[in-house]
């Protein structure tokens, strides 16, 4: 009989990337390295950093906000879709080889998945830790929101 883990993310909300090391850590055998989100360009994310922008006193916000909106911009007027890749509070991860899981993971997501969720999410598919299932996530992670559906 072969045996598994399910987690299942399904409306978890999120929250800061603190909590990512730690359950990453349980799945992997060697370090991984720093992690790199990449934004999509759209009218829409422009839209919210414009109204990050008016509402920041903070210069290296609002220097930061400027860059990004100018980027989204030219990124879109050329037909890109990923504007830059911007380094994450997710640095490199050391394995708990004390703690570690061994067994086939699977995880599932839906549209109320966000932030913190959905970097555990992507780093996990994209390590190959785990497969994916479930419906595309709510986009606030910065990552990705296509998930390959897999049959169960």
């Amino acid at each position: 009989m072969r045996s598994g883990l399910v987690l299942d993310l399904r409306g978890n909300g999120g929250g800061t990337d603190d909590f990512v090391l730690p359950m990453l850590a349980l799945f992997l055998t060697q370090p991984t390295p720093p992690v790199r989100m990449a934004w999509r360009a759209s009218s829409a994310r422009i839209a919210d950093w414009e109204s990050d922008l008016s509402q920041s006193t903070d210069p290296v916000v609002l220097q930061t906000l400027r860059t990004e909106i100018e980027s989204a911009r030219s990124a879109m007027a050329k037909g890109d879709r990923i504007t830059a890749y911007l380094p994450t509070s997710v640095g490199e991860v050391t394995p708990d080889l004390d703690s570690h899981c061994s067994h086939t993971v699977v995880l599932l997501d839906d549209a109320t998945c966000f932030s913190g969720c959905e970097v555990f999410t992507a780093m996990m598919q994209d390590l190959h830790l785990a497969k994916v299932a479930g419906e595309r996530t709510g986009g606030a992670g910065g990552c990705r929101q296509h998930r390959r559906r897999i049959a169960l």
